[in-house]
């Protein structure tokens, strides 16, 4: 007997300091329970044990060497390597505004890009020197607010298919954003698509190869949206669905099947999407009958500022937001699944 009641007393003692250790409890009774019911495979995962360059990468600065300035929706990101941080088994991406030397430095890479841009053209003199002003005065003054921007890109990408018709694409992400940010977890083609395009893919340019929004929220984050975008360029559409947004950390999930797509915030569904057909309204694109969501996509997490879905916040309402403290995104661990049907 006496040693059951100490066996008893190691086993509680031992679970006792396991949940209340800052990474283990939560990294062993929390991030390593992985969805085991239900018929589903777990084909990819990151637990943010540390930054892994295996499965991520970085993208930079104000997408203005892809063709996207300003990343196509006017926003204020200056994305940087820096503004990622990986602790205890979280993933922080931090918006910040960058402040003398710092500032300085972040714009003076600008110009000298700015420089390099130029030069690539076969520009001398005067012609030089006025373009780099103009791309200068267009760009750098924006490089004030830093973030970062990762995806998956070559890296990793996922589509419903023969082995696995249904896949799931889940994160567990906390916001602490105020006005002005722009959190999200999406995808976009990875088929087609090239290093120098944001958005390119087998279909053509933005929308025409898609874009899928799993999560995507801004302001004071009472909401969050799942929006798929499709159609052909210079024809955009998109369907979005939306649901109510408590404080605190979440699970949102995509399952994607062939014909239809669903959203989810903590295992709850709030919308569904599918496949247009003659009797029934849905996603499209030119060219095919299937796309745009039948090729591989891969995986982005951004934390953007200011921009379009904003409502085109000024800096100066955004540097407020950023004085707050409102200025983080951290993820737990971003998961993929398969199953059959």
């Amino acid at each position: 007997m006496v040693y059951i009641h100490v066996f008893r007393w190691l086993v509680v003692t031992l679970f006792a300091i396991v949940a209340s250790h800052p990474v283990l409890g939560r990294r062993d009774l929390l991030k390593r329970t992985k969805r085991g019911k239900g018929g589903w495979t777990l084909i990819w995962q990151d637990e943010f044990d540390f930054f892994d360059t295996n499965k991520w990468e970085h993208q930079y600065e104000d997408g203005c060497h892809i063709g996207v300035c300003q990343w196509g929706n006017r926003e204020q990101s200056w994305y940087t390597d820096k503004n990622t941080m990986v602790n205890g088994g979280r993933l922080r991406i931090q918006a910040r505004e960058e402040k003398g030397q710092l500032r300085g430095r972040v714009q003076q890479n600008c110009w000298d890009y700015c420089g390099h841009l130029c030069a690539q053209k076969g520009l001398v003199g005067d012609v030089l020197s006025g373009c780099v002003k103009d791309c200068g005065a267009h760009r750098c003054p924006q490089a004030r607010f830093t973030s970062s921007r990762i995806r998956t890109f070559g890296k990793f990408s996922i589509a419903p298919s023969d082995t696995y018709q249904v896949v799931r694409i889940e994160a567990r992400i906390k916001l602490i954003s105020g006005k002005g940010l722009w959190p999200a977890f999406w995808m976009l083609p990875e088929e087609g698509a090239r290093p120098d395009c944001s958005g390119c893919g087998k279909y053509g340019e933005w929308p025409a190869s898609g874009e899928i929004d799993i999560m995507e929220t801004f302001g004071q984050m009472k909401g969050v949206n799942g929006t798929i975008h499709f159609g052909g360029v210079g024809a955009w559409s998109h369907l979005t669905r939306s649901t109510e947004l408590k404080p605190g950390y979440h699970v949102y999930a995509l399952e994607w099947e062939r014909d239809e797509i669903r959203w989810y915030l903590d295992d709850e569904q709030y919308g569904r999407v599918r496949r247009a057909t003659i009797s029934t309204p849905g996603w499209w694109t030119t060219g095919s009958e299937t796309g745009p969501f039948d090729v591989n996509f891969h995986i982005l997490l951004n934390l953007a500022i200011g921009g379009e879905y904003t409502g085109n916040v000024s800096p100066d309402e955004i540097s407020r937001t950023l004085e707050q403290g409102q200025n983080t995104m951290d993820v737990d661990f971003v998961r993929v699944y398969g199953k059959k049907r």
